[in-house]
């Protein structure tokens, strides 16, 4: 990948306006960024998920973003292993583009092998918030959760647990307020096995899967353009911070 980026002030024309209408003064007071900027005026899905998914979960990343290409969406994520690079790499194989929010200096990032091979600077925007030469820590991968969910107009997690960054990332897309969405699963348990039922019981949407894939359907995500079904699911996420 060439290393020449462009640093993108707050005050820029060019800086992403959803960032500072979702975060407010959490916003990053600066991006370093390379790749294609259009990508942030697009419709976009962003995900998060486990780096030890199951295979179903996978499939159900790899099903749903194939979807959200079709739709001529964008799909933003974290470039970690698992669901991340499973969503990047499906929107690339599939002639769509990618947004990769790195928890890391944009110097130090390195593109994964599988990615770099169909990347172009015209099919992918990676953006940082940290120092150039800035080292992969944890918390700047918590801390990038929410530059990733305030760039999509919804967010799907994946088989999240009841701690780490997948449950903060649903956690900030409840207060935040932005769409949040799990996937249903073919039996019950892996719900009962992971946040997902809180989620669910605190605003969330479920994807309802294919009666004949068993894999989820868009359909919901697709309503989310509609601003009135938008207010409706947002007010009943925000009713969790209420009290």
């Amino acid at each position: 990948m060439d290393t020449i980026f462009s640093k993108l002030a707050v005050e820029s024309p060019q800086y992403p306006k959803r960032l500072i209408e979702v975060l407010d003064k959490k916003a990053p007071l600066s991006l370093d960024v390379w790749g294609n900027l259009d990508l942030l005026t697009y419709p976009s899905i962003g995900f998060s998920g486990s780096r030890n998914v199951s295979e179903h979960g996978l499939k159900v990343v790899s099903h749903v973003a194939k979807q959200c290409i079709d739709m001529g969406w964008v799909v933003v994520s974290g470039h970690a292993k698992g669901v991340d690079t499973i969503a990047h790499l499906t929107a690339l194989e599939n002639g769509g583009s990618t947004i990769i929010v790195i928890a890391e200096g944009i110097e130090t990032f390195k593109l994964r092998q599988e990615l770099k091979r169909i990347a172009t600077p015209d099919n992918i925007l990676i953006v940082s918030e940290f120092l150039a030469r800035a080292k992969w820590n944890v918390g700047y991968a918590m801390q990038r959760n929410k530059t990733i969910l305030a760039l999509s107009d919804a967010l799907l997690i994946v088989e999240p647990r009841t701690e780490g960054g997948t449950f903060d990332a649903g956690q900030q897309a409840l207060k935040y307020q932005v769409p949040l969405f799990v996937s249903e699963y073919e039996t019950i348990e892996p719900l009962k096995d992971s946040a997902s039922s809180h989620f669910l019981a605190n605003g969330a949407k479920l994807l309802h899967n294919h009666s004949e894939t068993q894999l989820p359907s868009i359909s919901q995500l697709k309503r989310i353009l509609d601003a009135d079904d938008s207010e409706e699911i947002l007010q009943k996420q925000l009713s969790l911070f209420d009290s």
